[in-house]
């Protein structure tokens, strides 16, 4: 930065070239202008790419208020509920606010830390362990819209019948179950299959009790287009012999990711065993 001198003259042509330098820091902090009483006033600027104006959050009495930032919108939002603080793959953070009966109590800013708007964000984010229990299907849902990449661990999956196990796609409309273009390659020391579906993404393994061990990654082609691409390494081991198999399949969807559905060829074998992870990021 640059220096000021006692007898420098227009000091402050520097001073505000040394603001300016730092004016990426200060976008979607606290702007003390527009704060007031419940109103909490914060910068624009650029931001990720991202032409964000100033603006201000009106925020309810007596509550603890988590204050973010979209990833993909730049929209800024408060809530007293953590739901969106605990996305960091969608929602940056910028404050936590702890308000009074008419003023704001206090501002804790993150944007220095882990997951702020400034901060590195901590990935793969779990949506947690899922068994898969004993229905014709399991569904994963809560997976925000924006997201490119996830990811499923599969550990033991097995079904009680010869139905292949197949994985389909979600967005706002519901579960897809048609237009996928891809298939499975299985092979084992004495054999090799191939197989190609239309309703899902098959996986290895058919024959009852087969358990399925591995995993699936679900990409999105483009950050602007809703093409995604499957790609699943799974070991299918059922007592007798293993298969490894091989998935490759894409499919294009209406609006964004946000729920996924294992289920069967058949649509009617029940989930005997097993569990399935999903990892986001």
């Amino acid at each position: 930065m640059q220096n000021i001198s006692g007898n420098q003259a227009s000091p402050e042509i520097p001073i505000n070239e040394n603001f300016a330098s730092l004016e990426w820091a200060s976008c979607l902090t606290r702007n003390p202008a527009t704060s007031s009483g419940l109103v909490l006033g914060y910068y624009g600027g650029l931001w990720s790419g991202l032409t964000i104006a100033d603006g201000t959050l009106s925020l309810t009495a007596s509550n603890t208020h988590y204050v973010v930032v979209h990833r993909q919108t730049g929209a800024v939002s408060s809530s007293t509920a953590t739901t969106n603080w605990n996305k960091p793959e969608s929602y940056a953070r910028m404050f936590e606010v702890v308000t009074g009966t008419y003023t704001i109590f206090s501002v804790k800013a993150w944007h220095g830390g882990f997951n702020g708007v400034h901060g590195p964000v901590l990935l793969p984010v779990g949506l947690g362990v899922n068994s898969v229990g004993t229905g014709s299907s399991v569904d994963i849902s809560g997976i925000p819209t924006g997201i490119n990449r996830v990811t499923l661990a599969l550990d033991g999956v097995s079904t009680s019948g010869t139905s292949r196990v197949l994985l389909q796609l979600g967005d706002s409309g519901g579960i897809e179950n048609t237009s996928y273009v891809g298939a499975l390659t299985e092979s084992s020391s004495a054999s090799s299959n191939w197989v190609s579906g239309t309703a899902g993404a098959i996986l290895a393994g058919a024959t009852a009790g087969t358990k399925r061990y591995g995993n699936i990654t679900i990409l999105r082609q483009h950050p602007t287009s809703f093409l995604y691409t499957i790609t699943a390494s799974v070991y299918a081991e059922d007592g007798a012999s293993g298969f490894v198999g091989t998935t490759v399949c894409h499919k294009g969807l209406n609006t964004d990711l946000i729920s996924l559905r294992l289920t069967t060829v058949g649509g009617t074998e029940l989930f005997d065993n097993g569990s399935v992870n999903c990892f986001i990021g």
